[in-house]
């Protein structure tokens, strides 16, 4: 597990040192560090991806499931309840 604090500045070194940079979100603790590492991967044309791994949890497969066998009818809104997380710490 990564703490959020660490996501900016690792994520900066590895795109300068050309890497290319995959995790798993939130992206940033605070937006000021979201911005810095979209302009490092700006600057360095380097990809930056930001994986959603609950898309994959055996929930969302059956809620999927639900809807595309229709069960659920015609969906007009959802809405989704996240889970907590280590928080930015400052």
């Amino acid at each position: 597990m990564s703490y959020i604090n660490y996501h900016m500045p690792a994520t900066v070194a590895a795109l300068e040192s050309s890497k290319v940079v995959f995790y798993e979100k939130p992206m940033a603790g605070a937006y000021v560090d979201a911005i810095k590492m979209w302009e490092t991967a700006q600057a360095t044309g380097r990809k930056w991806v930001i994986q959603f791994v609950t898309i994959f949890s055996n929930e969302t497969k059956a809620a999927r499931f639900l809807i595309d066998d229709g069960h659920l009818g015609d969906i007009y809104h959802v809405r989704s309840v996240g889970h907590g997380g280590p928080r930015r710490v400052g």
